[in-house]
């Protein structure tokens, strides 16, 4: 057989090799758009510990309009923590929200908010006066409180700074399958 007719008889369009076309059409479509919408990140530092783990896989839906107390962000740093371009924050209070730190202890609209997730106490020395946020703000603290640099440090971060919210935490512990389930359908969710 000579070279022109072997590439012909390859690529010559018959029903195997247009069924595997397709289906290859299908799966690059299926990771461009995956792509477009979720990116994969891993966690950098301790500050989010026990919740995240320092090197921890976790998907992150790129396109977040709105988002809840407990929310875990990844967010742009800016300028504001040196050598730092994102960080991964729990959101603790929203736009219009009124924050404040005594004696320890976090108070949201004057209430004081159980933090069932935190790693250990916030240290008693820990103070952040009275502040309204603004419409575009969002008040962020890492899960280990005491070694987390965050909104306590360098003020609320600006919403526009958001570029998504934490869908999916990975981990190598053994986990139920009902646990399991309610990932993969937090991840469904966005479909």
């Amino acid at each position: 057989m000579k070279k022109d007719e072997y590439i012909y008889t390859v690529f010559q369009e018959d029903d195997d090799n247009a069924e595997r076309f397709k289906i290859m059409y299908y799966v690059i479509f299926i990771i461009t758009l995956f792509s477009i919408f979720f990116s994969p990140v891993a966690v950098k530092g301790y500050s989010m510990e026990d919740t995240l783990r320092n090197r921890q896989p976790l998907i992150v839906y790129n396109f977040v309009f709105s988002y809840n107390y407990n929310d875990i962000l990844v967010v742009y740093a800016g300028n504001n923590i040196p050598g730092e371009k994102y960080i991964i924050k729990r959101v603790c209070a929203l736009p219009g929200d009124k924050i404040e730190i005594k004696n320890g202890k976090f108070y949201r609209n004057d209430i004081r908010i159980s933090e069932p997730y935190i790693k250990e106490p916030m240290s008693k020395n820990q103070v952040v006066p009275p502040y309204i946020m603004k419409n575009n703000e969002i008040f962020l603290m890492g899960d280990n409180r005491n070694q987390s640099g965050d909104s306590r440090d360098f003020g609320p971060f600006k919403t526009d700074d958001v570029k998504g919210r934490v869908i999916f935490i990975s981990s190598d512990k053994e986990e139920s399958w009902e646990n399991v389930w309610l990932q993969y359908k937090r991840v469904l969710k966005y479909f």
